[in-house]
């Protein structure tokens, strides 16, 4: 891993799994999925800044806690303007539509039913008693809440990447499908592991009718289209994430499976096998002791590159919709719902998602034609060296 790409590639693809494992505690949208919408806010431009009103939910669930940001909903500002008993916003609107909205003052920082809203605004004193949804008795003087607008109702955002047709934050949106894509990568190379090293093992070591058997069920597994044996798994597992999982696990096991068999035939024609023979060691131990340690290197490299593969085949089936489904955010979904603006001014909603596909697949097949020269192995597979 000496050359300068590979050590790029390396850096590059430890920074998507850190952001894959802790995205929900750094990216800008906390809730599921990265799912907050506002719908004024569609295609809004890469670094744009927006002002938010915050103002309180009258619906609150017993647990709720008041002071969290789920129990406020987020009002876009483009104007504001603070009158005797209600505050009367202009709405920010990418489309430049005019559209007002008026909230009672107390209804801003307090979560209270219509009784004490009609109470607040007969009321003529400044000063003003109420007990909210949550059972908390206050006592408020109006001229006060007027001055807490400036000091304790304001959000603002920016949008580094922008927003999609929803108005939900792009750049939290990726790091979400950060996490589900490489994910399923990860969960998929696992079961294409374990199927391809017990299989290539055992078919390579035992020879004869065994290796005969196997070899021509790998070839069989190998001549079906990578797409509808995917389908053919999904309908018999279940639609969703484990159902992609499984079958794109099953896609990738062959060619490992075949690799590992070479191996293993490799191996087994070595001179401390055929000592280990000689000594009477059993099949067992010399599996365990003397060709699976020898394994290492190629495992390593070939886990390396099917896992880009397999990133590569999620977001083409969720792409084509048949991956991962709405609301989950996924890499390929997102450009499944957002490539009808590649011709207009908003194409770059499409091309990032599609870049951040294209890097991360690149760097994971430069850490694996890294590991290859660093191992200095003599694998030959597809998509290595």
């Amino acid at each position: 891993m000496s050359r300068p790409l590979n050590f790029v590639g390396l850096c590059f693809a430890f920074f998507i799994l850190l952001l894959a494992f802790f995205n929900v505690l750094i990216r800008p949208d906390k809730s599921q999925f990265a799912n907050e919408q506002h719908l004024e806010l569609a295609k809004l431009t890469p670094l744009s800044e927006v002002r938010f009103l915050k103002v309180r939910k009258n619906v609150l669930p017993p647990e709720q806690d008041a002071d969290a940001m789920a129990s406020f909903q987020l009002v876009p500002v483009a104007e504001l303007e603070v009158q005797e008993r209600r505050v009367k916003v202009k709405v920010f609107n990418t489309k430049n539509i005019e559209e007002y909205r008026f909230y009672a003052l107390l209804d801003v920082f307090y979560a209270v039913d219509a009784g004490v809203l009609q109470s607040a605004f007969d009321s003529q004193d400044d000063r003003f008693e109420f007990v909210d949804q949550l059972g908390k008795e206050h006592t408020i003087h109006f001229s006060a809440l007027k001055e807490r607008i400036d000091e304790e109702a304001w959000v603002t955002r920016r949008y580094l990447l922008g927003t999609d047709q929803y108005g939900r934050d792009l750049l939290s949106r990726l790091m979400a499908g950060s996490s589900i894509s490489l994910g399923v990568g990860l969960s998929s190379v696992l079961i294409a592991l374990l199927l391809g090293l017990l299989v290539g093992t055992v078919s390579g070591y035992a020879g004869g009718w065994v290796d005969r058997l196997l070899s021509w069920f790998m070839n069989v597994f190998y001549s079906i289209p990578a797409i509808l044996l995917v389908v053919g798994i999904m309908l018999v597992v279940g639609t969703g994430v484990m159902g992609l999982v499984v079958g794109i696990g099953f896609v990738l096991w062959v060619e490992m499976a075949r690799i590992i068999r070479g191996e293993v035939i490799s191996i087994r024609q070595k001179d401390y096998v055929k000592a280990a023979h000689l000594m009477g060691f059993s099949n067992a131990r010399i599996l365990i002791h003397h060709v699976l340690p020898n394994l290492r290197g190629p495992i390593i490299i070939l886990s390396a590159g099917n896992f880009a593969d397999a990133i590569l085949m999620e977001a083409g089936l969720s792409f084509l919709g048949i991956g991962i489904q709405p609301p989950k955010p996924s890499w390929g979904g997102m450009i499944r719902e957002l490539y009808g603006y590649i011709i207009t001014d908003g194409a770059f909603l499409a091309i990032i998602p599609g870049l951040a596909i294209f890097l991360m697949v690149l760097a994971f097949l430069i850490v694996s034609h890294g590991l290859k020269e660093a191992l200095d192995s003599n694998i030959r597979t597809r998509g290595i060296g």
